[in-house]
């Protein structure tokens, strides 16, 4: 019997010490963590009003996950990226200042009229998010953003390429 005892104590030791895992983030034990490894995190673009040369606008990135407003975004890991239709070399970024549960903004001011773009960079919750919107600053035609959109395609695609090509090559 004293046996037995020791047998199943061992047992029951072995199987709780196999069930306790590592962080709580592998084993789902909370709604947070289990928010943690869904990564579906949603940010959604706002430019708000008409966009002029030399006047500052205020961009918007509002994160949300299941429709509830996600304000654990890391530290320092909400920025803007703004640039215009074929120069993202010259580029800039904002730092993003959260003014509500959710919603960061950032300020920009663009030097000429004609098509940007800007790129949100967000890490939440184990996930990074970068959705890009197009801004329309000044007077601008169809032609103008009909040829920005297909070289910031083709800028996506060259992009791609050049990642592509890194992978396996050696020197």
């Amino acid at each position: 019997m004293k046996q037995m005892m020791l047998l199943l104590a061992l047992t029951m030791l072995m199987v709780s010490t196999a069930c306790q895992g590592g962080a709580p983030e592998d084993t789902q034990e909370t709604g947070e963590t289990e928010q943690l490894l869904t990564g579906d995190i949603d940010v959604e673009l706002i430019v708000a009003g008409a966009v002029q040369p030399e006047e500052t606008a205020e961009i918007q990135a509002i994160l949300t996950e299941n429709d509830a407003p996600v304000v654990e975004a890391d530290t320092g890991s909400v920025t803007f990226e703004f640039w215009k239709a074929g120069e993202r070399e010259q580029g800039w970024k904002e730092e993003g200042t959260m003014v509500e549960e959710g919603t960061y903004t950032a300020e920009a001011t663009f030097p000429d009229s004609g098509v940007y773009f800007v790129q949100s960079h967000v890490t939440a919750r184990g996930t990074h998010a970068m959705p890009k919107e197009q801004i329309l600053v000044g007077d601008v035609s169809e032609e103008d953003i009909k040829a920005a959109e297909e070289a910031e395609a083709e800028s996506d695609v060259s992009d791609m390429d050049s990642m592509d090509g890194m992978e396996g090559h050696h020197h």
